[in-house]
């Protein structure tokens, strides 16, 4: 970026000499001399240089003095052309400033990229032992209790697959689904944590909460709201078409198939017609048993169980 802003200024520069030469180059017409790059462009940094000195140039063809006056209508003129160049040149020639500084920093950064990558390592090599060092053992903690909840997972999961009772088989489901999610947020935390990212880490902890808010209201209603969560899919895949097809020419996608979109829609209609106009909203999974048409995350807050213990156990 310091090399593009470096080439701009450079480009910028160089504009006021150049309108000068043009109007000198008017001048000297006037005394009978023909437009000359070298001796314009010479008189144009003389002029710009602001000496106060008298200006000499060597020709074969012409010699004495001549005295070329600038008014306050030729500062004028100069000032405009500045203006026009900014805002009808200028930004043309952004693209081709960006392309020549790209090809730049890309070449110095192939040939210096191997040292930099090293120091780049060991920093971060650095950084990490001092994190392990003031916050290795909480962080070690929340690793063993991912750890924990991992297994657990993996054997709710295995008994409950090898179970043929049916009851609450919907929400068993959905509880091992969401504690599936809310292991790999948590081990996104971690990891963020490790590399000092503190801001990712929270914004990822929120999603943790709302996973277990989620938990806790499906686990406390049972079977009754596992199915309307489940089915509330319908209407996530409908916002979902609906964000997609508003903007997918201009990030270059191909429009979804006809097929899909018939399909989605399909079942997003089928829901709607099932449980009413408050399933539409983002938690409308939850509007019959919060008794409310609109609910929001802080009403799913507000009717959790004061304890997130969900409970996963064959009398459910």
């Amino acid at each position: 970026m310091n090399t593009l802003q470096q080439l701009l200024n450079q480009v910028l520069e160089g504009v006021p000499a150049i309108l000068l030469q043009k109007l000198i180059d008017k001048k000297l017409q006037k005394h009978g001399i023909p437009p000359s790059k070298d001796l314009s462009k010479k008189l144009a940094v003389h002029i710009l240089s602001k000496t106060g000195k008298p200006f000499r140039y060597r020709s074969r063809k012409y010699s004495g003095h001549i005295n070329l006056a600038f008014t306050e209508a030729d500062a004028d003129e100069i000032s405009n052309a500045f203006d026009r160049f900014t805002e009808e040149q200028l930004p043309k020639l952004l693209p081709e400033v960006a392309h020549r500084v790209s090809r730049i920093v890309l070449k110095r950064l192939m040939s210096s990229w191997q040292a930099e990558l090293t120091q780049q390592e060991a920093d971060l090599a650095g950084f990490r032992q001092g994190m392990e060092e003031r916050w290795g053992k909480p962080l070690g903690q929340l690793r063993m209790l991912l750890t924990m909840s991992r297994e657990w997972c993996q054997w709710a999961h295995a008994r409950y697959e090898s179970q043929k009772s049916s009851k609450n088989k919907q929400l068993r489901k959905i509880l091992i689904r969401l504690l599936v999610r809310g292991c790999q947020v948590t081990d996104e935390i971690v990891c963020l944590l490790e590399n000092g990212f503190a801001d990712g880490a929270m914004a990822r902890w929120r999603t943790l909460h709302e996973i277990a808010v989620v938990a806790a209201v499906v686990s406390q209603h049972g079977d009754a709201i596992a199915g309307r969560y489940l089915d509330h899919q319908a209407v996530e895949s409908k916002r979902a078409l609906d964000k997609y097809l508003a903007c997918y020419k201009d990030l270059g996608y191909r429009p979804l198939p006809a097929r899909e979109q018939k399909k989605i829609v399909k079942a997003y209609d089928k829901a709607i017609a099932k449980y009413g106009a408050s399933f539409r909203s983002d938690y409308g999974w939850a509007a019959l048993h919060l008794k409310n048409q609109r609910p929001t995350f802080t009403d799913l807050e507000r009717g959790r169980p004061r304890r997130n213990a969900l409970v996963l156990s064959d009398g459910q």
